[in-house]
């Protein structure tokens, strides 16, 4: 396995990979596979075009859609020396973060050794470091501000403000910067020593491992009768050099258990839900639910895992009834979804609830999410549906996660409040994202809610499988800056037993 310098020096050469260096030949074997698995995601297009990977988290977002890559890559078993590991030396430095000064300095100490002491070895070992000859413009530059730093006042560090002019300020600042990255590495350095705890674990077990007095009494001739024990496991121990296997838990578990899972949504582009449910689920898992996207290239989108609150029902009114209801926390989406490529994407750009209605039943959830990628809606305005504890707050539908207010579009795609009566409503895109609605299972059972508003000299206009849904007296109600989804068919939604 490589050495952590090694491994750092990898990372960065293989930002350099393009047509003309795309060999992986001389790469450690951990980034030589993990990079091999990576390209793998792009097309075998001309030399001219081809691209290839490297380690950035772009790459590894690029195989995200593609099972079979990031499943391999899960499957990689690395054996590696443990980040909580790391000799100590007497000077109490740790050599193997010691190699790293340069890297993560910019090599700021040899640069800060010729330009304040006129090191010229420092100065050779620099311009070495970053592949420059003694001719180069970078040598030039250096030496130019080294002659202007040593001709700077004595003393000047006591106030520079007020004894350097602003060209020799300027290189003053320079120098501060180095001196500041430096400074901050050691800082860093520091805090990772603190860190480390392999050493003592290891010590610890050993010492665990040790016989005790009980286990050494012997005889009245001081001879050991402890019987031998051949079915007990080996001691518990740890590698004295640090060094373990690396294995990524979930995909092992996978590997060797096929049938564990976690019960998923499946939500394909022409309107069918499905619920799979495996016959194991994967421990830790249990309350989770996973929403999977087909677009219509039945191409897969992961949206995300969520934890599912299970809570005493609710009839109107917030009376509590003695079974549980399922919901998830629509917050849990709020960085939204896009695919690498920008097709597939669906957003809530804003949550505009003072009562935390953030609560959805699940299968709801994959309805309206299918309605929002058929129209890749990622400035959806979220007001809200129930509480965690399944209630209704200012109005008596919101119930169990089962309906919920959604802003109007906006022109402006920003999510902000709109009024069926402002000229940037987005008439057209309503349209079709509650024509969308209905097609993923809403409006099925009961109509959702708007009001009647007049569009383009049209009187008693009214949204698609909407009804107006108004009354100006006390206590009434209001649906002309929002609209009531509702009316949600659960019997649209397959339950599949896997």
């Amino acid at each position: 396995s490589a050495s952590l310098v090694e491994f750092y020096k990898d990372v960065k050469l293989s930002e350099k990979r393009n047509k003309d260096n795309p060999s992986l030949d001389k790469y450690k074997p951990t980034l030589k596979t993990t990079l091999s698995i990576l390209d793998r995601q792009y097309p075998i297009d001309s030399p001219e075009t081809q691209r290839y990977a490297c380690i950035t988290s772009e790459c590894f977002r690029g195989i995200i859609e593609k099972p079979i890559l990031f499943e391999a890559l899960g499957r990689l078993l690395i054996n590696y020396q443990s980040e909580w590991y790391s000799e100590v030396g007497t000077d109490g430095k740790m050599p193997e973060w010691e190699a790293l000064n340069s890297e993560m300095t910019d090599d700021a100490e040899n640069v800060l050794g010729y330009l304040k002491d006129g090191d010229e070895a420092k100065r050779d070992a620099y311009l070495k470091n970053i592949g420059k000859t003694a001719d180069s413009e970078e040598a030039i530059g250096l030496n130019q501000r080294r002659e202007r730093i040593n001709r700077f006042p004595e003393n000047y560090e006591e106030n520079p403000k007020e004894k350097l002019n602003q060209e020799q300020f300027k290189d003053y600042n320079y120098m501060h910067e180095l001196e500041v990255k430096v400074e901050m590495w050691e800082k860093e350095k520091e805090k990772i020593k603190k860190c480390l705890w392999w050493k003592d674990v290891v010590n610890g077990l050993a010492n665990q491992n040790q016989p005790t007095t009980e286990d050494n009494a012997g005889n009245v001739n001081g001879a050991n009768t402890q019987t031998a024990q051949t079915d007990t496991s080996p001691p518990a121990t740890l590698n004295q050099d640090g060094k373990a296997w690396y294995i990524h838990p979930i995909s092992m578990m996978n590997y060797f258990k096929p049938l564990a899972g976690i019960t998923t949504y499946h939500i394909y582009q022409k309107g069918k839900i499905e619920k799979h449910t495996p016959s194991e689920i994967l421990l830790g898992y249990e309350k989770k639910y996973k929403y999977v996207y087909h677009d219509k290239s039945n191409k897969e989108h992961e949206l995300g895992i969520f934890t599912v609150h299970i809570t005493k029902a609710m009839a109107r009114g917030n009376i509590r009834q003695n079974y549980d209801v399922e919901l998830i926390n629509v917050k849990e989406f709020e960085e939204g979804y896009c695919s690498s490529d920008g097709n597939v994407k669906a957003k809530f750009a804003t949550f505009n609830s003072d009562h935390f209605r953030w609560y959805i039943n699940p299968d709801c959830f994959a309805g309206l999410l299918g309605a929002m990628l058929e129209l890749n809606i990622d400035c959806m305005g979220f007001n809200g549906f129930s509480t965690y504890d399944a209630k209704s707050v200012e109005s008596k539908a919101h119930i169990n996660g089962v309906a919920g207010d959604l802003r109007y579009i906006s022109t402006n795609e920003n999510g902000e409040r709109t009024e069926l009566s402002d000229s940037f409503f987005d008439f057209e895109k309503q349209e079709k994202f509650n024509i969308a609605l209905y097609k993923f299972g809403w409006a099925r059972t009961s109509l959702m809610y708007s009001e009647y508003f007049t569009y383009k000299k049209q009187a008693n206009t009214l949204l698609v499988h909407t009804k107006h849904m108004r009354n100006d007296a006390a206590g009434g109600y209001r649906h002309h800056h929002h609209l009531h989804i509702c009316g949600f068919d659960f019997k649209g939604i397959i339950n599949i037993k896997e």
